[in-house]
Protein backbone atom coordinates (compact mmCIF):
# COMPACT_ATOMS: atom_id res chain seq x y z
CA UNK A 1 0.00 0.00 0.00
CA UNK A 2 1.24 3.48 -1.00
CA UNK A 3 2.36 5.91 1.79
CA UNK A 4 1.47 9.40 2.02
CA UNK A 5 4.10 11.78 0.78
CA UNK A 6 6.23 13.60 3.54
CA UNK A 7 4.59 16.79 4.72
CA UNK A 8 7.02 19.90 5.09
CA UNK A 9 6.20 23.09 6.99
CA UNK A 10 6.11 25.56 4.55
CA UNK A 11 8.62 28.97 5.32
CA UNK A 12 6.88 32.23 5.60
CA UNK A 13 7.15 34.87 2.92
CA UNK A 14 6.87 38.07 4.42
CA UNK A 15 3.15 38.97 5.50
CA UNK A 16 3.44 40.15 9.46
CA UNK A 17 5.80 38.19 12.19
CA UNK A 18 4.18 35.56 14.68
CA UNK A 19 2.45 37.09 17.18
CA UNK A 20 5.07 37.48 19.93
CA UNK A 21 1.81 38.20 22.98
CA UNK A 22 1.30 35.62 25.35
CA UNK A 23 -2.14 33.40 24.63
CA UNK A 24 -5.28 35.32 26.35
CA UNK A 25 -5.28 32.32 29.28
CA UNK A 26 -1.60 33.15 30.35
CA UNK A 27 -2.30 37.01 30.18
CA UNK A 28 -5.10 36.33 32.86
CA UNK A 29 -8.32 35.75 30.86
CA UNK A 30 -9.27 32.07 32.16
CA UNK A 31 -12.81 30.72 33.27
CA UNK A 32 -12.50 33.24 35.89
CA UNK A 33 -12.46 35.99 33.61
CA UNK A 34 -14.93 34.45 31.39
CA UNK A 35 -17.54 33.72 34.43
CA UNK A 36 -16.97 38.12 35.37
CA UNK A 37 -16.91 39.43 31.67
CA UNK A 38 -20.83 37.67 31.22
CA UNK A 39 -21.93 38.74 34.64
CA UNK A 40 -20.50 42.72 33.79
CA UNK A 41 -22.15 42.32 30.09
CA UNK A 42 -25.57 40.95 31.34
CA UNK A 43 -25.91 43.79 33.88
CA UNK A 44 -24.79 46.78 30.99
CA UNK A 45 -27.77 45.28 29.38
CA UNK A 46 -30.16 45.06 32.28
CA UNK A 47 -29.03 48.51 33.30
CA UNK A 48 -28.00 50.58 30.01
CA UNK A 49 -29.63 48.56 27.60
CA UNK A 50 -27.92 46.54 24.85
CA UNK A 51 -26.01 49.49 23.40
CA UNK A 52 -22.62 50.26 23.05
CA UNK A 53 -21.15 51.85 25.95
CA UNK A 54 -19.45 54.60 23.22
CA UNK A 55 -21.99 56.25 22.23
CA UNK A 56 -22.22 55.00 18.96
CA UNK A 57 -25.49 53.23 19.10
CA UNK A 58 -24.39 50.23 18.15
CA UNK A 59 -26.66 47.21 19.40
CA UNK A 60 -25.39 44.40 21.36
CA UNK A 61 -26.25 41.10 20.38
CA UNK A 62 -25.62 38.43 23.13
CA UNK A 63 -26.81 35.40 23.38
CA UNK A 64 -29.41 35.82 20.24
CA UNK A 65 -29.27 32.34 17.77
CA UNK A 66 -27.39 32.70 14.70
CA UNK A 67 -25.67 35.87 15.53
CA UNK A 68 -22.02 36.01 16.83
CA UNK A 69 -21.62 38.09 19.86
CA UNK A 70 -20.30 40.98 19.60
CA UNK A 71 -20.17 42.45 23.19
CA UNK A 72 -16.55 43.12 24.86
CA UNK A 73 -15.70 44.56 28.08
CA UNK A 74 -12.97 46.80 27.85
CA UNK A 75 -10.49 48.21 30.95
CA UNK A 76 -10.93 52.00 30.65
CA UNK A 77 -7.32 52.14 32.13
CA UNK A 78 -4.90 49.42 30.71
CA UNK A 79 -4.00 47.16 33.33
CA UNK A 80 -0.67 45.49 34.30
CA UNK A 81 -2.28 41.50 34.45
CA UNK A 82 -4.87 39.75 36.73
CA UNK A 83 -3.06 40.72 39.62
CA UNK A 84 -3.58 44.25 39.18
CA UNK A 85 -6.02 45.83 41.16
CA UNK A 86 -7.64 47.80 38.39
CA UNK A 87 -8.26 43.80 36.14
CA UNK A 88 -11.24 43.09 38.59
CA UNK A 89 -12.37 46.97 39.13
CA UNK A 90 -15.95 47.41 38.15
CA UNK A 91 -15.53 50.86 37.36
CA UNK A 92 -12.66 50.45 35.32
CA UNK A 93 -14.78 48.37 32.95
CA UNK A 94 -16.86 49.29 30.49
CA UNK A 95 -19.12 47.13 27.55
CA UNK A 96 -18.09 48.14 23.71
CA UNK A 97 -19.34 46.70 20.95
CA UNK A 98 -16.76 44.77 19.02
CA UNK A 99 -15.45 46.85 16.35
CA UNK A 100 -15.19 50.36 18.76
CA UNK A 101 -13.13 47.84 21.49
CA UNK A 102 -11.01 46.87 18.20
CA UNK A 103 -10.43 50.80 17.52
CA UNK A 104 -9.53 51.75 20.91
CA UNK A 105 -7.61 48.92 21.49
CA UNK A 106 -5.43 49.39 18.35
CA UNK A 107 -5.61 53.45 19.03
CA UNK A 108 -4.09 52.40 22.29
CA UNK A 109 -1.62 49.50 21.47
CA UNK A 110 -0.13 50.85 18.89
CA UNK A 111 -1.94 48.27 15.95
CA UNK A 112 -1.70 49.09 12.50
CA UNK A 113 1.64 50.82 12.09
CA UNK A 114 0.65 53.46 14.48
CA UNK A 115 3.09 54.55 17.24
CA UNK A 116 2.10 53.54 20.72
CA UNK A 117 -0.05 55.94 22.33
CA UNK A 118 2.25 57.78 25.61
CA UNK A 119 0.46 59.84 28.07
CA UNK A 120 1.14 63.44 26.66
CA UNK A 121 2.30 66.66 29.32
CA UNK A 122 -0.79 69.26 29.19
CA UNK A 123 0.22 72.49 27.98
CA UNK A 124 -0.43 76.02 28.44
CA UNK A 125 -1.24 78.74 25.77
CA UNK A 126 2.36 79.47 25.48
CA UNK A 127 2.91 75.64 24.71
CA UNK A 128 5.22 74.71 27.30
CA UNK A 129 4.24 72.09 29.72
CA UNK A 130 1.97 72.98 32.57
CA UNK A 131 1.71 70.97 36.05
CA UNK A 132 -1.34 68.93 36.41
CA UNK A 133 -3.53 70.24 39.40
Amino acid sequence: MPSAPPRYKQKRVGGKPPDKRLTARARGYGSKWEAYRLSIIRKHIGTSGPYCACGCETVLLMGQPRHKHNAEVDHIIPHKGPSDPLFWDKANLQVLAKQCHSRKTAEQDGAFGRAKQTPRAKTGPDGWPVEAE
